[in-house]
């Protein structure tokens, strides 16, 4: 025969796919370098500037024939971990910038239609670890 067990119900939840325990922003996250594909000829990255784990670009992008590319800016970080998330802001929304992949210390920012020619385009970046 069978033996009736009694224990105590226990209180959960079920985890989300956002919901990341332990997310910690690097201190030593900022951008180590920026590099330009398929944004025309002669972008130029006017600044730089940002605290640790947040980093703002100020860039323009080249006169020519800017391009939709999944890489238009690659920023390089001053760490060989994979971020876990990264959240961007843009000052324009014409292109439609977002992140469209991230690596060991690196993100890329990608576009949804090209960059208009010499145009002044503003990031802010958090990058979560």
């Amino acid at each position: 025969m069978g033996q009736t067990v009694v224990s105590p119900t226990v209180q959960s939840h079920t985890v989300g796919n956002d919901d990341d325990v332990d997310v910690k922003a690097a201190a030593a996250a900022g951008a180590a370098s920026v590099a330009f594909n398929s944004m025309g000829t002669g972008p130029v990255l006017n600044a730089v500037t940002g605290g640790p784990g947040r980093i703002k670009l100020r860039v323009t992008s080249g006169t020519g024939v800017p391009a939709i590319a999944a890489n238009n800016v690659v920023v390089t970080l001053n760490t060989t971990r994979t971020p876990r998330k990264v959240f961007l802001a843009s000052s324009v929304a014409a292109p439609g910038f977002h992140v469209a992949s991230v690596g060991a210390g690196s993100v890329s920012l990608g576009t949804k239609v090209a960059p208009v020619l010499s145009t002044v385009y503003e990031f802010d970046l958090i990058v979560l670890f």
